[in-house]
């Protein structure tokens, strides 16, 4: 009777060290498990591959589609004045006093089923924005800068042209970048694409 109790106490003993041994691992395995979903989401945040990279501000030499448009970015200057041609040359633009150029210089593709007019008509809409977010539109008679698509020059579908769109803004304005939306489609017409001047620039 001695040796069955005797049995029956080491089987306890075995259980209820298993049992701890079970328990030790298991919180052990669940600590792990938590430390690995944490490596796991500093890896994330740390090569890029995030959200905020996926939808960060384009650059010069980058390209955005946006509804049945694509752009590209080619580059930005603030000329002192802006020429025109338009039956025959004319006098240069200047800017008015305390107020600047900005041009941007873009290339356009037209990727919908339907010729667009990128000067005369409005197709894209386009605006600049300063640090303070204020949006300023490009100047009238685009047609009439040199090398423009000249008024009703049609944008037939799957060309590209290149356009400069100018801005007339204050002297003193830190100008960061500008966006642009299709009108030509429907479900892009409230969405805008952003495109900035310099790496550290950003528009929300």
């Amino acid at each position: 009777m001695d040796n069955i109790q005797k049995k029956l106490d080491d089987e306890t003993s075995r259980a209820n060290k298993a049992e701890k041994q079970y328990k030790a691992l298991k919180e052990l395995n669940q600590l792990l498990t938590d430390n690995g979903g944490s490596d796991s989401s500093s890896e994330n945040q740390n090569d890029g591959s995030g959200t905020d990279s996926q939808n960060r501000n384009k650059l010069a030499g980058e390209t955005e589609t946006n509804g049945a448009l694509s752009m590209t970015f080619k580059s930005m200057n603030e000329p002192g004045s802006v020429p025109q041609e338009w039956n025959g040359q004319q006098p240069n633009l200047t800017p008015s006093s305390g107020t600047k150029f900005l041009s941007i210089q873009v290339a356009v593709k037209n990727n919908s089923k339907e010729p667009i007019d990128l000067t005369c008509g409005y197709p894209l809409e386009i605006k600049a924005m300063n640090e303070s977010d204020q949006l300023y539109t490009p100047i009238d008679d685009l047609f009439k800068i040199p090398g423009n698509p000249g008024c009703n020059d049609m944008l037939q579908p799957g060309i590209t042209a290149n356009i400069s769109y100018v801005f007339n803004v204050p002297s003193d304005a830190k100008m960061i970048g500008f966006v642009w939306r299709d009108r030509t489609d429907l479900a892009a017409q409230n969405k805008y694409a952003t495109f900035v001047f310099k790496k550290g620039y950003s528009i929300q």
